[in-house]
């Protein structure tokens, strides 16, 4: 039977001499840090991968996947916006927001920022914003009935 030429020299490195049993020394090093590098590069892939997906939905779960702007003003009647949103196949949900620049002071600091204003009634289906609340409730946020 004839052997490729690299089939034969990696035989012939992992055979032992004769008067060894077994592989040698350095035939054991070789291959154990072929598996430690492999598996170092695995675990690595993995963690990243996760971070990533992690992150990801981090991200997604406070964002709009899509915002639908009018750059004339903005949208009037809304909930028909959202409802004709909603019927296109592939959405799940659609929630109006405001957006606009705040400034927020703290003894004698000041800082301009953008803030969304959001809908909670609308909000709840489109993001995790309420499992990120820390302090106070979502529902605060929600219209009282007049008494």
């Amino acid at each position: 039977m004839k052997l490729s030429y690299e089939f034969f020299i990696a035989l012939r490195y992992l055979k032992s001499r004769k008067k060894h049993r077994g592989i040698s020394f350095n035939t054991f090093v070789s291959i154990a840090g072929i598996c430690l590098g492999v598996m170092a590069l695995i675990v690595v892939l993995g963690v990243m991968t996760g971070a990533h997906e992690d992150m990801r939905n981090k991200i997604l779960g406070v964002n709009a996947h899509l915002v639908v702007l009018n750059f004339a003003g903005g949208i009037e009647n809304y909930d028909l916006v959202i409802s004709k949103i909603e019927r296109t196949e592939g959405v799940t949900a659609a929630a109006p927001f405001v957006l606009g620049q705040v400034m927020i002071a703290r003894g004698k600091t000041a800082h301009g920022v953008y803030m969304r204003g959001v809908d909670p009634k609308y909000e709840e289906k489109v993001t995790i914003l309420k499992e990120k609340i820390k302090e106070g409730s979502f529902e605060a946020l929600k219209e009282k009935a007049p008494k």
